[in-house]
């Protein structure tokens, strides 16, 4: 199998692939996670992307930014191309309505002033309905058969593919400018750990508009020739054993996701479902976008060893859109490195070697000083693939991605904002910068949820508060610690539950522990910025004094043994108004059993949230 190391550019890597490979199916996706609605081949999707770049042109679009709101599937992968076809700076973004924050699709357009968006049939509206300065918004079938009038636009190894919008619960999301030499580097890096060959075959059901599911879902199998087989998203959310199922079904040899994903497997897919599974041909299994634990790790080992998966599978790899996806990881078959830290007291999961051509430093955050061997600080980047920075922002552009180090003179360096470690020149991560916290491959600051919360509750800003993340039996936890006068206290249930559903109403983020404490109890610097950290400390540690603390643990079992068809037929039995009243403690005697207490009348308007 031939990479497409040798091209300048995207378009000239799909154009090549299409003529050497024409025939060949490079995407298939999979409607119900299980069997193929659609297929593309090489040929097509160039043929579709000059189509679409012919029509964009007739718009005078070349230069412009063009938002893709489509849903996951081929056409998606489409849209992509003929943006790259026509010159034309492409801006993946979620579909609307695929996730709760609307305000994030209303800031991106604010950010980069798109001119033109792609949006479904369904989604198309009245132009004069729209506001004057909306994007043009158009359909992939509205260029079909013009791609005879294409036109090789004008781009170099240096122009701007497309902008990847920071994901997180940022309240402004930045655009990272990723050129088309940025991705083919990372690319060569990706296959050079990965080590694809004519066999290969990928499974992703990683949303297109993420970085790890449009570098790795998208390009790769354009880049190396290989057949990939996508899902939407949703499909593997409400039944993760699809993934798997996909992998067995297909005999994929790649396909990967963040920690989260491989503990809902554990956790959701039953012996029945497991001993129908056949996961010998997976050779690569990448876990990355948030901390990769090894408790995950070998839980799903262990689960799914009857049905051929291999633990040396596992690749566990860093990376983040600032430097086009992947920074380090492993080699293919060499399984995970448990490295010890901190004086031999502590073990990360190391997160392999450095791509090429690439020059990871440790870093005093502080001083600017790379920090002695062996010693963990924050990790700089440098090489081909970091971007060159943020959409129409110099000021943080220059902030994050224009440090230096006399170590490594005449080099930028892009700061990552986490902790780690070189250890014998593999990467552990051991923490995180400033107030980030990552659930489930999510990135949420501190910052954002306070302010959540302040605007909630009226909160003087006398009155600290302080977000952190923690580790608890391997899982991420969040927690929200509040300062209260003594004339609040007896409202403190009720604050904590408004708190909750607030948090989750906002930023789709589960608060396992609201925790209030007296005024000055949450410490501060001499400046009067808060210590998160060191309030995190006190509180794992017992020492946080606290006046009142509302856990809501997080479940996901809730098979509670009753068959649905003896439930239909229960309540079928009873007239409407008893059968309403019926469901009602049917849902409360479960949602009982799944948080461990009681709950009662008074809790059935209430939202599942605040109950857990």
């Amino acid at each position: 199998m031939k990479s497409m190391a040798t091209h300048l550019t995207l378009v000239e890597m799909l154009r090549s692939r299409a003529h050497t490979c024409a025939e060949s199916t490079g995407f298939s996706f999979l409607a119900d996670g299980r069997n193929p609605l659609e297929s593309l081949t090489f040929s097509e999707l160039d043929r579709a992307a000059r189509a679409i770049a012919a029509g964009l042109s007739s718009h005078r679009a070349e230069g412009e930014r063009c938002l893709i709101l489509l849903p996951q599937g081929l056409d998606y992968i489409k849209a992509f191309f003929g943006c790259l076809y026509a010159g034309v700076i492409a801006v993946p973004a979620a579909p609307p309505g695929a996730t709760r924050d609307a305000g994030r699709l209303e800031r991106i357009l604010l950010d980069c002033e798109p001119k033109f968006a792609f949006v479904s049939k369904a989604d198309r509206i009245d132009q004069a309905a729209a506001q004057p300065n909306a994007p043009v918004r158009l359909s992939i079938s509205d260029f079909d058969g013009a791609e005879a009038g294409w036109v090789l636009p004008q781009i170099s190894a240096g122009s701007l593919a497309y902008l990847q919008y920071t994901s997180g619960s940022t309240a402004d999301p930045k655009g990272v400018k990723v050129s088309h030499a940025n991705v083919l580097h990372n690319l060569a890096g990706i296959d050079a750990g990965f080590r694809h060959d004519a066999d290969s075959r990928s499974v992703t059901w990683l949303p297109f508009y993420h970085d790890m599911g449009l570098v790795y879902g998208m390009l790769q199998p354009v880049y190396n020739g290989f057949p990939a087989f996508v899902m939407a998203p949703v499909s593997f959310v409400q039944r993760p054993v699809r993934w798997l199922q996909a992998i067995s079904a297909f005999r994929a040899t790649h396909s990967g996701a963040p920690n989260f994903a491989y503990d809902l497997c554990v956790d959701q897919i039953s012996a029945e479902e497991r001993a129908a599974l056949d996961l010998s041909n997976w050779a690569v299994a990448f876990n990355g976008a948030e901390p990769v634990r090894e408790r995950t790790l070998e839980r799903f080992a262990a689960a799914f060893a009857p049905s051929g998966f291999r633990k040396s599978a596992f690749y566990p790899a860093y990376g983040l859109a600032e430097a086009t996806l992947k920074v380090s990881g492993g080699v293919r078959d060499e399984g995970v490195h448990v490295l010890s830290h901190s004086s031999g007291t502590q073990s990360a999961i190391s997160c392999g070697r450095v791509i090429a051509d690439t020059v990871v430093a440790i870093v005093n955050p502080e001083t600017g000083v790379e920090c002695p061997a062996g010693t963990s600080g924050e990790i700089w980047v440098s090489g081909p693939s970091v971007s060159s920075g943020y959409w129409n922002r110099p000021d943080e552009t220059s902030e994050k991605f224009a440090a230096t180090l006399h170590s490594h003179p005449g080099k930028l360096f892009l700061r990552t904002g986490d902790i780690g470690i070189l250890s014998d020149g593999e990467l552990l991560i051991t923490g995180r910068l400033k107030g980030m916290i990552i659930v489930r491959g999510v990135n949420y600051y501190a910052e954002d949820l306070e302010e959540a919360v302040y605007q909630l509750t009226g909160q003087p800003r006398s009155l600290a508060l302080a977000v952190f993340g923690f580790t608890e039996a391997e899982i991420e936890r969040v927690a929200i610690v509040v300062e209260v006068n003594p004339r609040d206290r007896k409202n403190l249930r009720q604050l904590a539950q408004q708190i909750r559903q607030t948090t989750y109403e906002q930023h789709l983020l589960h608060a396992h522990s609201v925790i209030f404490v007296r005024r000055g109890k949450i410490l501060k610097t001499s400046s009067g910025k808060v210590r998160r950290a060191a309030t995190r400390d006190l509180y794992l540690s017992g020492e946080l004094d606290l006046l009142s603390e509302s856990i809501v643990e997080e479940s996901l079992d809730h098979n509670d043994g009753v068959p649905p068809a003896t439930l239909l037929a229960d309540r079928q039995a009873l007239a409407p108004t008893s059968r309403r009243a019926a469901l009602v403690d049917r849902l409360a005697a479960i949602v009982s059993q799944i948080i461990k207490r009681p709950v009662g009348p008074e809790n059935a308007r209430q939202p599942l949230v605040i109950l857990g």
